[in-house]
């Protein structure tokens, strides 16, 4: 099953729980019958805007539709987890990053940074990375000092993960091979 028809699936499982006819989602979407059936079938890929639309109306998270459950469906139990994600992160063709390490010295602080430049031009989703990182750091911080709720946050966290969903990544070529 290709992405879009994995995408009207779980529409129409979402239309089916709301008790929904596609009439009833037409309708609600301002959108023919037919447009409804072409997004449940997978014959129409959709853009980020339609989906949030239809969630909104369906009740659910762009980023469930998009096939992304919840903003914590990455498991990171131990630090193995962490360290793999970066050994894989580290293999992707289309990002990224050095790693700034400072040790200890008169004042004793030990301090590590993964640092992306966003303004590589040769990975291409360095930039994205930078405004989503930019974008985290004020969420967060806004987060941990009251100033928007749990809900608002995990809000904002779906619709990232709706967002950039097809922004792939590749493997790099296995070339350092001997």
């Amino acid at each position: 099953m290709c992405k879009s028809q994995e995408i009207g699936a779980r529409i129409k499982e979402s239309r089916k729980l709301m008790k929904l006819s596609q009439t009833d989602l037409a309708d609600a979407l301002n959108k023919s019958l037919r447009t409804v059936q072409k997004y449940e079938s997978g014959e129409i890929e959709l853009n980020i805007a339609t989906i949030n639309e239809i969630a909104k109306v369906l009740k659910t998270s762009p980023a469930y539709l998009l096939g992304y459950y919840s903003a914590s469906n990455i498991e990171v139990t131990c630090v193995a987890d962490l360290i793999n994600f970066l050994f894989q992160l580290d293999n992707k063709q289309e990002v990224h990053f050095d790693l700034d390490i400072k040790k200890p010295k008169e004042d004793g602080k030990w301090s590590c940074s993964i640092v992306f430049d966003g303004q590589d031009k040769e990975h291409k989703h360095n930039s994205s990375i930078c405004l989503i990182l930019e974008d985290y750091e004020n969420h967060r911080d806004l987060l941990e000092t009251d100033w928007i709720s749990k809900k608002s946050y995990t809000e904002w966290q779906e619709k990232k993960l709706a967002y950039y969903s097809d922004s792939l990544l590749t493997d790099k070529s296995d070339n350092h091979d001997e």
